[in-house]
């Protein structure tokens, strides 16, 4: 990239943004987790469940605070417990209930709760 800069006549390129200010997305790799964990999950829990679609999953996580959108992840949420509890605190309980009906079902494959 630099040769290509230098190439073109430009000044040194701008420094790349501090690893901080990057902006990802942390709905969709939570939704592509649970794609890989779920026969894991299944054969765990000896049987299957019903999963959110793919755009019920993203629009719930969206709708999170961005602070609270990275504990989607089951990962994310072993290896940021407490973090993941501050964030997830700051939900009213009307939140929370509409977070756990979006995003899971029973495995007994009733109505999620209402």
């Amino acid at each position: 990239m630099m040769l290509l800069w230098l190439t073109l006549g430009c000044a040194d390129p701008p420094p790349p943004p501090p690893v901080s200010e990057v902006k990802v997305d942390p709905c969709e790799p939570a939704w592509e987790e649970m794609q890989r964990l779920a026969p894991t999950m299944e054969a765990a829990v000896g049987g299957s469940f019903r999963k959110p679609t793919k755009e019920t999953f993203l629009s719930t996580c969206h709708k999170l605070p961005s602070a609270a959108r990275p504990c989607v992840s089951l990962r994310y949420q072993i290896d940021h417990a407490d973090e993941c509890t501050q964030a997830m605190s700051g939900l009213s309980n009307k939140e929370k209930k509409k977070l756990i009906r979006a995003l899971s079902t029973p495995l007994d494959g009733s109505p999620a709760p209402q």
